[in-house]
């Protein structure tokens, strides 16, 4: 425990020197920097957690109070409180920094690429010509993996929604090959899950102290798969549902379907006619900022990973046929809607066909 203790000692004293840095940092307004110093904090503090946890157990092994341990303990968890206010300090900072940002924000230009090898490698070169490395599109997505909201209540949509937020951010990390320099950070974002751990650490083997991102995205996957996200039919203005069913066993209405444009949201055609969003660059400004598939156009997912098998009608490749650089030839036959009635009420569904 000596050892232990040695190294918590010496972790919370750069901790402290990386806190009284935090108003220089800011005072720069480097918004690289802020990212980086962010970064370290996040992983100085997940190194504190995981030790002060062994360093508990071995004081209950020696047979100290809990009194003595619980005091120990509550001065920790201080600092690391301190921590915490100060990282929400400086996400705080990045999010205004973008909002002065008159021209478009890096990671949104990448977001426009295509989900493929070659777009990755446009990207990097992107980010090479613009900033000479893609250290600010990765920190972008840190401060978005800090900015997770903490759980605390075992509601399974917010759930859903975390491990949604999580994969995409992973991912995009990954893909930069940033994955590995912050994996120090998954401890503090389990942490966020607390109200759900003890599930958690039942769906992968390893020990959870030791999970790296990978870890933690296997097993919130498992627990999403298996606690599915209710589904709640909203009622009309009666009161009723539409979807539940007459004393007599009858539905008591069906759904007005009609056809809408994910770029405009016009019903009278179909996306890949689109008169009013006309270029492949300005769809996939779109379809990235509502984080829509580029190849089936829906669903939060990439590409790379969409289960649909249909690939673009004009040159075959995975991408969706509106955002074809071919020439799109003249479509006249935009498709049909059909309606019925529920209570004289329309439902209007984003449905994009190819």
């Amino acid at each position: 425990m000596k050892k232990q203790q040695s190294e918590m000692d010496a972790k919370l004293k750069a901790l402290n020197f990386r806190l009284k840095r935090c108003d220089e940092v800011l005072g720069n307004e480097d918004r690289a920097a802020i990212n980086r110093h962010c970064e370290s904090i996040t992983t100085i503090v997940s190194t504190i957690s995981i030790l002060k946890g062994s360093i508990e157990e071995a004081k209950f092994a020696q047979s100290e109070s809990d009194e003595s341990i619980e005091q120990w303990s509550t001065e920790i968890e201080n600092q690391i409180a301190l921590a915490d206010k100060c990282m929400q300090k400086l996400a705080d900072f990045v999010k205004t920094i973008d909002q002065r940002a008159k021209e478009p924000s890096i990671r949104t230009a990448i977001d426009c690429l295509p989900f493929t090898d070659e777009g990755y490698t446009r990207a990097f070169k992107y980010l090479e010509d613009k900033y000479g490395h893609p250290s600010e599109v990765a920190g972008s997505y840190v401060v978005s993996l800090l900015e997770l909201p903490t759980i605390s209540e075992r509601d399974v949509s917010k759930i859903h929604r975390f491990y949604e937020q999580l994969l995409f951010n992973i991912e995009s990390l990954e893909t930069l090959g940033k994955l590995d320099s912050i994996e120090g950070t998954t401890y503090y974002v389990l942490r966020k899950l607390e109200i759900i751990k003890a599930e958690l650490v039942t769906h992968v083997k390893t020990d959870w102290r030791d999970w790296t991102f990978k870890d933690l995205l296997e097993s919130l996957k498992k627990w999403t798969e298996t606690n599915l996200v209710p589904k709640v039919h909203k009622r009309d203005k009666f009161g009723k549902d539409p979807y539940s069913q007459s004393p007599g066993g009858q539905a008591f209405g069906s759904r007005n379907h009609e056809i809408k444009c994910v770029y405009c949201e016009s019903t009278d055609h179909r996306a890949k006619t689109c008169d009013k969003v006309l270029t492949p660059l300005e769809r996939k400004k779109i379809l990235a900022k509502k984080r829509l598939c580029f190849n089936c156009a829906s669903g939060q997912h990439h590409a790379n990973s969409c289960k649909s098998k249909i690939s673009c009608q004009l040159c075959e490749e995975r991408h969706h046929t509106s955002i074809c650089e071919s020439k799109n030839p003249d479509e006249t036959n935009n498709g049909t809607s059909f309606t019925a009635s529920i209570n004289k009420t329309s439902v209007i569904h984003p449905v994009v066909l190819r």
